[in-house]
């Protein structure tokens, strides 16, 4: 049989080799191996024989011939062994004991020649395990290591702990007698030259974070120089400290994270801790894993957790997997969401924490301008300087939204990109995982559109006003300090259902270019105890990554009054309302929230927002206005249509006289009529109003009556 052993192990294979001849030899002497043809089955004793003879020592030499030739090659092996620059990083960076050491070579022998596996099932008298033992380590090198050798197979020593070994019998925590062992699968690779090929676990990314230069990233000179200090710790530190850094743009921690290492040689392995820490059963062996392989490749790790819900954490399996972290020698950044409790993390570790701010409009223009300039691409600079204020992207994502720009025909010629361009590339890298949690409403209305009492539309002008003017007032002068550190803008739309409160919120975002999100309340609102805060931690953090306004739809049900507390769950219903209060306080976005009774709105609320609007319905003049609207020049209209009787007699809601427009135009339709006349638009609102549990009659509906139908709605 072949070997694909490495040159550098030859001498440690032929070694093994005359250890495991002379404990078969030992056996046979005392008779622990029977020399009966059946035993094992079934390897035969000539069959081991031949594959134990098969090197350069040969064969017949005694038990003593076989001691004295292992020792001699055991004295020259280590020189020869050293040459594989995979073992020697393995024994510098643990410090590996010899009898350590040859444990691990019996380990790894089976994935260098397929003899071991068979001599080891004769050796166990079992033809199905074909591993080490315990006890045959002990045999082959316990004078080696002395009394010491059993104590290295504990759960808590370096074989097993630093996840070199894996047992395969959980028996006496893998150290009895008969407990097998193979290698780790991250060691295997390692030492095979496959550590890039595959990641430890599934939670770590492929690659290694990309390293790139300090002037792409948009932060100061202070922060820049802040990780510069984190590279000189971790260059000088044994043991270095845990590194915390508090971000809200993830991929630029990430790069400075991976800058800092770069400075001390190492590259920069990301690993999902919420991935991590989801699979509870397997998250300390895929921790230990990682560490294992961290430290052999030279690797620091950065411990993402900016999606890592508070809803979502077990503390104390946290605090588990970093400490397990920190007592290797790996350098660890953990990577947090701003406001999330990570103290409560690595409370009694050594770390160090810092805090990096989001980009401001300048920093963030900056980046527009670079790679603009990358795709030779040429931007008005008052739409850069908008879309770096809008959009709150990190630099991958302005990368990828340039790109585009640049890939698509109609922006090859010279004209500069304008706003809705920008704008455009920049919403279409901002969505993410918003759309499976809210619903993206439509923007097809402008201030045209509205049809609302004066005032109303000036405050809706005056919000779309705020909302440009926020960052000069929070950046520029400086009343973000002062305002707690948020910058959001919240507003509450109240009204009866149909009186332009979603249209309102969809001029809006048309006018500033922003999506908008309804909420479904159904999907947030739960009756198991936590689920409520882990719905709305996962709106808010995906609605700041989408960059987009989030609009609460009657949010009466989740923005309600507090309640005197009674029992258990009204103690909770307060919580969940003061847990919203954090949530919104805390938001940079814009919030909207709608109800039909503002009065329901708790106070707590109503004095954290900065433009409450109420929707009255519509009078007389402008229920005409919005038949006139619905209708447009498009519908065909019959001559005795009469807007000023419809509007005069009836008192519905622009959503209600959109329904019955629409319900008389399918009429016409279905019954092939050339047009929409007077009699059809009467049914219609005959209809509407039975379905409001009204019964028309002559009142109304005066000398139209007779083409009321009031059999069903």
């Amino acid at each position: 049989m072949r070997s694909w052993a490495p040159p550098a192990y030859r001498l440690a294979l032929q070694r093994l080799d005359l250890l495991l001849h002379r404990e078969i030899l030992r056996l046979r002497a005392s008779y622990q191996l029977s020399l009966d043809e059946f035993r094992g089955l079934y390897i035969s004793d000539r069959q081991v024989d031949e594959l134990i003879g098969s090197v350069e020592h040969g064969a017949g030499l005694d038990v003593d011939h076989l001691s004295a030739e292992a020792d001699r090659l055991g004295a020259v092996m280590h020189g020869e062994l050293v040459r594989d620059p995979c073992w020697a990083r393995l024994c510098e960076s643990l410090e590996l004991s010899a009898f350590e050491r040859d444990v691990l070579l019996l380990a790894f022998a089976t994935e260098l020649h397929s003899k071991y596996p068979v001599i080891y099932a004769y050796l166990n008298n079992d033809v199905s395990r074909k591993h080490p033992t315990v006890e045959l380590a002990l045999n082959l090198f316990a004078d080696v290591g002395g009394n010491d050798c059993r104590r290295s197979f504990a759960p808590a020593a370096t074989l097993f702990a630093r996840g070199l070994l894996v047992p395969l019998d959980e028996r006496a925590g893998g150290a009895g007698l008969t407990s097998g062992f193979a290698l780790s699968g991250a060691l295997q690779r390692f030492l095979l030259g496959l550590v890039g090929d595959a990641s430890p676990t599934a939670a770590a990314s492929p690659e290694p974070v990309a390293y790139r230069d300090w002037t792409q990233w948009p932060v100061g000179e202070q922060v820049r120089e802040q990780f510069r200090g984190f590279g000189e710790i971790l260059g000088q530190a044994a043991r270095p400290p845990l590194l915390v850094v508090e971000a809200a743009a993830e991929s630029c921690a990430e790069a400075l994270c991976a800058n800092a290492l770069a400075g001390t040689g190492k590259a920069a392995q990301r690993v999902d801790l919420a991935a991590l820490a989801r699979d509870e059963a397997q998250a300390q062996e895929q921790v230990v894993a990682l560490q294992l392989t961290a430290t052999l490749a030279g690797q620091g790790l950065l411990l993402c957790a900016t999606e890592l819900h508070e809803s979502e954490v077990n503390t104390a399996l946290l605090r588990r997997l970093l400490q397990t972290l920190r007592n290797s020698a790996a350098p660890v950044f953990l990577l947090v969401a701003p406001g999330s409790r990570w103290w409560a993390w690595v409370r009694g570790m050594p770390h160090i924490a810092c805090e990096l701010p989001p980009g401001s409009v300048v920093e963030r223009t900056g980046m527009w301008q670079y790679h603009l300039a990358r795709a030779g691409l040429r931007a008005d600079e008052t739409a850069v300087s908008a879309a770096a204020d809008y959009f709150q992207l990190e630099f991958e994502q302005v990368r990828a939204a340039v790109d585009d720009l640049a890939l698509r025909p109609e922006n090859a010629g010279e004209s500069a990109l304008e706003q809705p361009q920008l704008f455009a590339a920049a919403r279409r890298q901002s969505h993410g995982d918003m759309g499976a949690l809210a619903e993206r409403v439509q923007r097809n209305f402008d201030f045209a559109d509205l049809v609302l009492p004066g005032a109303i539309v000036q405050r809706v002008h005056e919000m779309v006003q705020a909302i440009r003017a926020r960052r000069r007032v929070f950046d520029e002068w400086g009343l973000q300090h002062k305002s707690g550190g948020a910058s959001g803008l919240v507003a509450l739309f109240s009204g009866a259902s149909g009186t332009g409160k979603t249209m309102s919120a969809s001029v809006i975002a048309n006018a500033i270019g922003l999506d908008l999100f309804r909420v479904e309340l159904s999907g947030i609102v739960s009756k198991y105890i936590g689920e409520t805060e882990k719905n709305l931690d996962r709106i808010f953090a995906a609605a700041r990554r989408a960059n987009c306004i989030l609009f609460f739809d009657e949010a009466d049900a989740l923005f309600g009054k507090r309640s005197e507390v009674k029992d258990a769950h009204d103690r909770y219903a307060n919580i969940e309302v003061a847990y919203l209060l954090q949530k919104i306080e805390n938001h940079d976005g814009i919030v909207i929230l709608t109800t039909n009774l503002a009065k329901s709105i708790d106070s707590a609320f109503t004095r954290r927002m900065q433009f409450i609007v109420e929707f009255p319905r519509p009078d007389t003049a402008l229920r005409e206005q919005l038949w006139r609207s619905m209708c447009g020049e498009s519908l065909p209209l019959a001559a005795d249509v009469d807007f000023n009787f419809l509007a005069r007699q009836f008192e519905n809601t622009g959503g209600e006289i959109r329904n019955m427009v629409l319900d008389a135009a399918l009429m016409a339709a279905a019954n092939d009529a050339a047009e929409i006349d007077m009699a059809l638009l009467v049914r219609s609102a005959a209809r509407q109003m039975m379905k409001q549990g009204r019964v028309p009659s002559a009142v109304e509906f005066k000398h139209y009556f007779s083409l009321v139908d009031t059999r069903s709605a």
